[in-house]
């Protein structure tokens, strides 16, 4: 049988054993052997939110209120994705300018114009 994991993620430490994870794999109970069937099952007590370990800060990530705050570099690439994809959409479209495209974007000039080469688009100018 292949493995199966079921992962929990809990705001509170549920099996109040005060760990950051439990790992939970079954076994049999009258000689206590493990039963090898591919089933495992993962408790992530996300009030473990230390910033010296990677389980920890992502906890922190994915319950922290504040987007600003967030301190994973993934967030800043997608961010930087999505402006990407503004500015394409804008640059496809054709009616606004480089410097409006700046603008609304928060792109650097160059980054745009690197766009529109990219795109083989030529945008109007103010």
């Amino acid at each position: 049988m292949k493995d199966n994991y079921v992962i929990f993620i809990t705001e509170h430490d549920v099996l109040k054993g005060n760990l950051p994870l439990y790992t939970i794999d079954r076994f049999i109970k009258e000689n206590g052997e493990a039963f090898n069937d591919g089933s495992h099952i993962i408790y992530v007590n996300a009030s473990h939110r230390d910033a010296s370990t990677a389980l920890g800060r992502l906890m922190h990530d994915m319950f922290d209120s504040v987007w600003d705050e967030i301190r994973d570099l993934v967030v800043e690439e997608v961010r930087e994705d999505e402006r990407k994809n503004l500015v394409t959409t804008m640059l496809k479209a054709g009616d606004l300018t480089l410097e409006r495209i700046v603008q609304y974007s928060g792109l650097p000039l160059r980054s745009v114009k690197a766009i529109a080469r990219s795109l083989g688009i030529t945008p109007p100018t103010a």
